[in-house]
């Protein structure tokens, strides 16, 4: 049997990049896709959960590969790639990389995780040793950053990347603004941790006075109306008016949204934002009642004076 050809999908680069980026503890994880004749497509991966030791979190690993195959059907445990820090490759070529006791490892837990939970596979498993000093920085064209081993023999693997069409302008246009997460993650830093419950509760007291003023005045209309068709220019003025009131005070409560802090300063604004404009929102339903009762009077009293002319 000839050797399967690996195509790994740019989310898997990425995926690594981030990981070597922020510096993460956790250098091992899964390698998700499916096959293809002699093709193995890794559309996907996830990190590996492990303790000082070496030793697998199965009950995380399951629950993440259950999370994939809900969105993913198709999706199997192809293998497993680990990712040689500087440490790990100090004084060695990357041709001899093949892996490392780490790595032996990482595969026969993986091996007791098929068996034991009955993970869907594609036969032997392989693994894909990433360079972190070649992901890190720019080597000249031709410079190998990651190379796959067959788990039964350790023989190497031809690797190559593969890409859709959606994937090839997500993956230029990442390139093409580099700056962004920069950018982004500047106004992150800008975004205070320590939020003031009084200045909020200050905000949210300016806000509901503004929105009980508001209401105040479609009452009154309403109390005024005796469901005439207003006639003179300044009567309709009012009306519309009145209806735009409305109309703002609807999209007004449809744009709070809910903090998504956990601390327990935003948790009690976050209370008391949702008991003040759940009162506001009992009377803008009995404000559009009282509207639709409105109009239906205006539209008795035209059909009666219709009738009244026509009976005359």
């Amino acid at each position: 049997m000839s050797s399967p050809l690996i195509q790994l999908h740019p989310v898997v680069l990425f995926n690594v990049s981030d990981i070597i980026s922020r510096s993460k503890d956790s250098v091992a994880g899964i390698l998700l896709g499916h096959g293809e004749g002699e093709h193995l497509i890794i559309s996907s991966s996830f990190e590996i959960l492990h303790d000082n030791g070496g030793v697998v979190d199965f009950e995380y690993l399951y629950k993440r590969f259950n999370q994939f195959k809900t969105v993913f059907p198709q999706c199997k445990l192809l293998g497993i790639y680990h990712i040689l820090s500087e440490t790990d490759n100090k004084g060695e070529s990357y041709d001899s990389l093949s892996g490392n006791w780490f790595t032996i490892l990482i595969l026969q837990q993986i091996e007791q995780f098929i068996s034991g939970y009955e993970i869907p596979t594609e036969g032997s498993l392989f693994y894909t040793i990433f360079n972190s000093q070649h992901l890190k920085h720019s080597y000249q064209q031709g410079t190998p950053s990651f190379k796959s081993y067959s788990y039964d023999n350790s023989q190497p693997l031809k690797t190559i990347i593969s890409t859709t069409d959606t994937e090839t302008i997500a993956t230029s246009t990442i390139q093409k603004n580099k700056k962004y997460f920069t950018n982004s993650h500047t106004k992150e830093d800008n975004i205070p941790h320590n939020i003031s419950v009084a200045n909020h509760t200050a905000e949210l007291r300016t806000s509901l006075t503004q929105l009980q003023q508001r209401i105040a005045k479609i009452l009154k209309y309403l109390e005024n109306d005796q469901g005439i068709i207003p006639e003179t220019n300044e009567a309709r003025q009012e009306k519309i008016q009145i209806e735009n009131l409305i109309v703002h005070l609807s999209n007004k409560l449809n744009s709070f949204k809910q903090t998504t802090t956990t601390s327990d300063e935003t948790t009690i604004l976050t209370k008391l934002q949702t008991s003040n404009l759940a009162l506001i929102t009992e009377q803008l339903t009995i404000l559009e009642k009282q509207k639709v009762f409105a109009k239906k009077s205006i539209l008795n009293n035209e059909l009666n004076h219709q009738g009244a002319r026509y009976l005359s």
